[in-house]
């Protein structure tokens, strides 16, 4: 019984262990891409096409991310 309670125990941290890992890798992704999509941003000459827009497309394009 108690060997049981200790492995779902470990399946549990190690999934939760492995998610942790996938999220600090996806806000390293972000931090990254942050300075792209200020430099995309501050280089557009006129702030109404941004916001008319949105903006999605061109910084998306910017930084080579593809519009879902």
């Amino acid at each position: 019984f108690v060997l049981e309670i200790f492995h779902d125990l470990h399946e549990e941290v190690m999934t939760t262990s492995a998610r942790g890992h996938g999220l600090m890798t996806l806000l390293q992704q972000v931090v990254a891409d942050v300075p792209l999509f200020e430099r995309a941003l501050l280089s557009q000459t006129t702030r109404s096409q941004f916001l008319h827009n949105g903006g999605q497309f061109e910084v998306c394009t910017v930084v080579g991310l593809k519009v879902r």
